[in-house]
């Protein structure tokens, strides 16, 4: 019987198709990479068919990386974990570290304009920014460094503090050291009453740790208590109960005023960015604002005190905080091998011949300070505190 030409076109197509079945077959099941699979062809051809895949070319059986995310971690122990570190996902890079921001805040006047410019001198790694409390207008130095003018003497050196503080609140550097602006203070503790070694020497990782420090260890007013506060109290000129508790009262309405006051005088300090950011920048303003309103000469001096012995208050320290001398100086500037003959006092660290016992309460330089010591004679050499390698140590 003779098979029509249309029964031949059908059974050719159906052998075709067969043979194009095993075909298709072989070609996927082939893990040779020198076959040029149809996942491939196509990929080169009309780029990846599924958006975010990185690579259609994947080695048969690993998941592609959109799959790892949502298969769940198996139980296993640490001898099931493979060996070969490639099988595993990978992980976030871990984030890049930063050098730490640091500024010197420095309060100073016209008449002595030029007592803080060692802070530029003597330690370049600090940013500075000085402030001169009666001009108006900010000015640049011969070195080119802006010195900002701040109209406002109440509170004295508070003033400045706050309103770096407010002025930078949303960009403050990790560590924020205050202080007065001239380097030799009465009030510094250091055997020549010298800032600059205070802060070269300052350890920034206790810094970061408490949060706050202050730039003293030796009891001038601890273990006394400064303010023992008391609403409506009429305060002597030299006096701040009445003030310190109306003051805090209405900075932190919803706490109980302190009983007693003290700490290591004399409002100079180092403070975190965190310590800071405990309040919000209108708690400073407002701080700031209850300061200004009260003129006069005696105001002046007297908010200048309420913040002396407030701001280790508001950046979280306890409001009596007489820490013991030893360990403050072994922590703050690594001095652990001092003679601390009482809690409140170490052999070694400031110049006066009137202690052990009561340190002088107001101190002065002798005659021809810092060149000249406490002795008389040269120490340890003429020009010695232009040294900052001798400085640094003494």
């Amino acid at each position: 019987m003779a098979i029509s030409a249309r029964f031949k076109r059908l059974l050719f197509a159906g052998f075709a198709f067969v043979v194009g079945i095993v075909l298709l077959r072989e070609v996927f099941s082939t893990g040779d990479s020198t076959n040029t699979t149809v996942s491939h062809y196509l990929n080169s051809q009309f780029g990846p068919a599924t958006s975010g895949a990185k690579d259609l070319d994947n080695k048969e059986g690993q998941p592609l990386e959109h799959e790892v995310s949502q298969r769940p971690v198996p139980d296993m122990e640490d001898d099931d974990y493979p060996e070969d570190p490639d099988s595993f996902a990978p992980t976030a890079p871990a984030p890049t570290s930063r050098p730490m921001t640091k500024a010197i805040i420095a309060s100073t006047q016209s008449k002595n304009n030029r007592s803080a410019d060692w802070v530029m001198d003597l330690l370049p790694d600090w940013t500075p920014a000085i402030y001169v409390t009666d001009k108006l207008e900010d000015e640049l130095d011969q070195n080119g460094i802006r010195k900002f003018g701040l109209l406002h003497d109440s509170g004295r050196e508070a003033s400045v503090y706050l309103t770096y503080i407010i002025n930078n609140y949303y960009n403050l550097p990790d560590i924020m050291v205050f202080i007065h602006g001239g380097r030799y203070q009465t009030h510094n503790d250091d055997p020549m009453y010298d800032t600059y070694p205070e802060i070269a020497n300052l350890n920034l990782d206790h810094v970061v740790e408490e949060g706050y420090a202050t730039l003293r260890c030796n009891w001038k007013i601890c273990p006394e208590t400064t303010v023992e506060p008391l609403l409506g109290h009429q305060d002597s000129t030299w006096e701040s109960h009445g003030l310190w508790a109306q003051a805090f009262s209405e900075f932190f309405p919803n706490q109980t005023i302190p009983s007693k006051v003290s700490s290591p005088c004399c409002a100079q300090f180092a403070v975190t960015r965190e310590a800071v950011h405990q309040w919000p920048v209108t708690k400073y303003e407002q701080i700031r604002e209850f300061m200004w309103a009260r003129g006069g000469w005696e105001m002046v001096t007297k908010m200048g005190i309420v913040l002396e012995y407030m701001w280790h208050v508001i950046f979280g320290k306890p409001a009596y905080w007489c820490a013991p001398a030893k360990e403050c100086y072994c922590r703050k500037w690594g001095f652990c091998d001092l003679e601390c003959p009482t809690e409140g006092w170490c052999r070694g660290r400031i110049w006066s011949k009137n202690v052990p016992g009561i340190f002088p309460k107001v101190a002065t330089f002798p005659e021809g300070w810092p060149e000249k010591g406490q002795d008389g004679i040269d120490w340890p050499y003429e020009g010695w505190e232009k040294d900052p390698e001798v400085a640094k140590f003494h």
